[in-house]
């Protein structure tokens, strides 16, 4: 079994299965992608002040528990297309240098994203909240453009 130090930085990591619940990652700097897709974590996901100088890819992943990014850096694309929040995400202050894909993701939680600055977020109207929305100025367009079906509830 390999044990991933969190002072080491790595090239490119592809994790195609977690054995226990959680995947902490905090602080890393990783010098490529992480691809996580098509993969369950039984609990949380903390990356929380981690750098990925490439993209980070949760598309059709389950996080049944909370998704840590506060303070991340993101250098490419976030993609979270069809994934699956059992509680949170949090997004405070995390700098994604070009592209967020929300398209088809589902938050059973909170969606924290005071302080996240994105070029530009892609949700094609289908993503899907179940509780709380915290925006601030600094993303680029209003709450009900980037979600329309939230300004119906209102």
């Amino acid at each position: 079994m390999k044990r991933i130090n969190a002072k080491d930085v790595m090239r490119k990591i592809i994790i195609e299965r977690i054995k226990g619940k959680s995947l902490n990652l905090k602080g890393v700097t990783i010098e490529g992608d992480l691809d996580l897709k098509r993969t369950l974590i039984e609990e949380d996901l903390d990356l929380e002040g981690t750098t990925i100088k490439g993209h980070l890819d949760l598309r059709r992943t389950v996080i049944e528990e909370n998704l840590y990014l506060g303070g991340a850096t993101i250098k490419k694309y976030l993609y979270l297309e069809k994934t699956i929040i059992g509680k949170d995400l949090d997004l405070r202050g995390t700098v994604i240098e070009e592209y967020l894909y929300l398209k088809g993701t589902t938050i059973e939680g909170h969606l924290d994203m005071v302080d996240a600055k994105a070029n530009l977020i892609y949700a094609n109207g289908s993503m899907a909240l179940a509780a709380h929305l915290s925006l601030q100025h600094r993303i680029i367009t209003s709450p009900s453009k980037l979600f329309p079906q939230l300004s119906q509830h209102r």
